[in-house]
């Protein structure tokens, strides 16, 4: 299924890169040791010449198979012996992430820790690399409101996995390169931070944008070629989806912080997965599930209580709102800082969940079992190839597309089950943070 060729194609892109440096240095070491015993410089060179010429047909091969194992025969420590057979092992790259966030605290709206917690249980069970965590500059409406480095920290301490962050902009996207050139080096930080990430990146490499896209754009204005060339895939969650423009409702949040930035995220030279938030805005009251967006709604007691104490209390701390710079005393003594009454009963809407399964070849049915992402037939989302147009407004408009488009549309396949399997996958995927 396309999850799954997805990633095919990305690793062994990055496998033939990873093993192109390292046949350089392997004939860099030999020509130093000819050298070294006097043989004949030309004659050197022409071995060297014959040895480029072979690999370069091997790697020809594996970019034309598209395949792992094309690639990893070629090197020994993916090659065993079992019972007298050779067995060849596939080179994993592990997949890595970005993730891209407006968690503020207090919070402005709380769907963004638990969306980071999810994103944090998948690096904790080993299924991605946390690369960094990016926290959108605070909007002035609510006022007093901070980038929540606290969150952060509780999640990097529960799970053993120490984080990089960074703020990001707090000037408007502009189309103007050379005014994005010239920001002051605070304003420049978030989407530096982004570009060093795909840079350091070995293997897959991709990004989830759960707030505004300024950042992104920045960096995607500064460098497209380093996206062309290393990122893997961009999970916008943004924007409304319906087909028909005049039924879509208006313009969703994080299309309204900066419209600009949105519309240019769409012109990254690279895969991106639309997740838009809604087929069609409405009211908080008449909100519901829709086929063309990500939009669930689920009572928080559903999965508090089925959650490990520590992260209980990580949530209680956030989703009441707590300021107290002493963040580490309640997860050390969880069990005296229960949720309140009110946090049990309050509903939670959520929006990006599907994407995090997404990213890492993985889907839900419709009893919210976590399955593999190529049982398409049984998974209640998926993604459709589409082509897709924005104008600077941030107005999205869409059409179907072939197998060759780089640019892909949410899509809930079972409108019925979703919310509850939803709910259920996202407490199971948090189980793993005890």
């Amino acid at each position: 299924m396309r999850s799954v060729e997805k990633h095919a194609r990305s690793g062994t892109v990055f496998v033939v890169r990873y093993a192109h440096h390292r046949f350089a240095d392997v004939i860099g070491e030999l020509n130093m040791k000819w050298s070294s015993t006097g043989l004949n410089h030309a004659v050197s060179l022409g071995a060297i010449a014959i040895i480029w010429l072979g690999w370069l047909a091997i790697l020809g091969y594996c970019i034309l198979a598209r395949n792992h194992l094309a690639c990893s025969c070629f090197f020994p420590d993916t090659v065993a012996m079992s019972g007298g057979k050779r067995i060849i092992r596939r080179i994993r790259m592990p997949i890595r992430l970005l993730h891209q966030t407006d968690l503020f605290r207090p919070y402005a709206d709380p769907d963004d820790h638990w969306d980071l917690a999810c994103v944090y249980a998948l690096a904790a069970s080993d299924q991605l690399e946390l690369g960094g965590v990016l926290v959108d500059f605070p909007p002035d409406d609510p006022p007093g409101i901070s980038p929540d480095v606290t969150g952060i920290a509780q999640l990097s301490y529960l799970t053993g996995l120490p984080t990089h962050m960074a703020v990001g902009s707090s000037v408007p996207y502009t189309h103007d390169r050379a005014s994005l050139a010239a920001l002051p080096r605070r304003d420049r930080a978030g989407a530096e931070f982004l570009l060093d990430y795909l840079r350091n990146s070995e293997g897959p490499a991709y990004i989830s944008i759960v707030g505004s896209c300024r950042d992104l754009a920045i960096a995607g204005k500064l460098d497209p070629d380093l996206f062309r060339n290393k990122c893997a895939g961009i999970y916008l969650n943004a924007g409304t989806g319906h087909p028909d423009v005049a039924k879509q409702g208006g313009t969703e949040y994080n299309v309204m912080v900066n419209a600009a930035a949105y519309a240019a995220t769409f012109d990254i030279p690279c895969p991106i997965y639309w997740m838009p938030c809604f087929e069609t805005l409405r009211d908080y009251s008449e909100r519901k599930v829709e086929r063309f967006g990500t939009f669930y709604r689920f009572k928080q007691s559903d999965v508090l209580l089925k959650l490990s104490p520590v992260l209980q209390s990580y949530f209680t701390y956030s989703l009441e709102a707590r300021t107290d710079a002493r963040y580490l005393q309640p997860l050390l003594a969880p069990k005296g800082d229960a949720s309140s009454q009110y946090t049990l009963r309050a509903d939670r809407d959520m929006w990006c969940t599907a994407g995090f399964f997404h990213m890492v070849s993985q889907a839900v049915d419709k009893a919210g079992k976590i399955i593999a992402g190529s049982n398409a037939d049984d998974a209640i989302f998926g993604f459709r190839p589409v082509d897709i147009k924005c104008d600077p407004n941030g107005v999205t408009t869409w059409t179907n597309a072939g197998a060759e488009s780089n640019r892909f549309l949410f899509e809930v396949k079972d409108p019925d089950s979703y919310a509850s399997a939803m709910t259920a996958a996202m407490a199971t995927l948090l189980g793993n943070i005890q």
